[in-house]
């Protein structure tokens, strides 16, 4: 693996040149130095107690002085001085498209994390009932709420040397993908899948990257056709950092065909897991140059990485991550003189 420089991982044929075009580089350009850069525990000299400085966010007094306790870019607005943090969990808002793990099964409701401070809250009216019946849910409904969405279950065995010991997982731990109905803060998200593109995400890959790398666009699903033809691939960026590449779901009466393992019962070919892995591999090395995740460009690249006779395994290699770089400024600087 190649060095690291601004949070970015250059591979080994990589040329500053092209990392200063990055947009990560672009962001903290000009900015980004020893003398603005904070780690915890850093004084900040220059700024004394006595100037009448106001502390911001990871800035506080640590024995009469302006101390950083946190990682990150150090910036000042009149008198106030805060500490912009390089990385940050991610914060729900209204409308944005989430993936969030099963964790809990409650009265009524589904508990997902969704990589955030506090979990998301999926209650049992935000979702479609069996053959999209639109009624009241009843008392029936909520005893077979894990028929729909089911969380990861341990199961224990007791030995003669320990007590209890973990011994195998039972349960569906189903992958779901949902949209955020409202958010406020200090509360719980609240979610919604009322909507067929919304559900069960299986027989796929689950990639986590950055929040940051995910920008906000109009569309978060699409469909990339195989290079060779055949099957779809569905690709889901969410805004929380997860993206999912995997097989098209087949939508039966306004469900997703599942046996029950919460999983779809068919089958992926050969050629078809191989190329979720070459786009899978396309989107882990965005995230590894810091490059903002363009789905376009990412189906795009892994074209190229059939053309250019690169195996799946061989994408995340120093030589495609150089070739992906170049390629990423020649369409940006194209774009740009359009």
């Amino acid at each position: 693996m190649g060095s690291v420089k601004c949070g970015i991982v250059v591979g080994d044929g990589a040329t500053l040149e092209l990392i200063r075009k990055t947009p990560l580089a672009k962001q903290y350009s000009g900015r980004l130095t020893s003398s603005s850069f904070r780690a915890p525990g850093d004084t900040l000299d220059g700024f004394g107690s006595g100037d009448n400085f106001l502390r911001g966010h990871g800035v506080q007094f640590v024995q009469g002085r302006l101390t950083s306790h946190m990682c990150g870019i150090l910036e000042q607005v009149d008198r106030l001085l805060r500490v912009r943090p390089l990385h940050i969990r991610f914060a729900p808002a209204t409308g944005d498209v989430v993936i969030g793990r099963v964790t809990d099964v409650a009265k009524g409701h589904w508990k997902l994390d969704i990589s955030s401070r506090l979990s998301g809250n999926l209650h049992l009216s935000s979702v479609d009932l069996p053959g999209r019946e639109q009624r009241r849910r009843t008392a029936m409904d909520e005893m077979n709420m894990r028929n729909l969405y089911g969380e990861l279950i341990f199961s224990f065995l007791f030995t003669a040397r320990t007590s209890m010991t973990a011994h195998d997982t039972e349960g569906q731990n189903d992958l779901i993908s949902a949209e955020v109905q409202s958010s406020q803060l200090g509360a719980s998200t609240v979610l919604h899948t009322r909507n067929l593109k919304y559900g069960c995400l299986s027989q796929g890959q689950l990639i986590s990257i950055t929040p940051a790398l995910v920008k906000r666009v109009h569309q978060h699903f699409y469909r990339f056709p195989q290079v060779t033809g055949g099957t779809t691939v569905e690709f889901v960026l969410a805004r929380n950092g997860l993206i999912f590449v995997g097989a098209r779901a087949v939508v039966n009466a306004g469900n997703i065909a599942k046996d029950d393992t919460g999983c779809c019962s068919s089958a992926l070919s050969r050629l078809l897991r191989e190329y979720i892995c070459r786009i899978s591999n396309t989107v882990r090395v965005f995230a590894l140059l810091s490059l903002s995740i363009n789905p376009h460009i990412i189906w795009e690249m892994s074209e190229k990485s059939v053309d250019w006779g690169f195996e799946p395994k061989e994408i995340l290699t120093s030589t495609f991550q150089k070739l992906v770089l170049t390629k990423y400024v020649e369409i940006n600087y194209e774009g740009n003189n359009k």
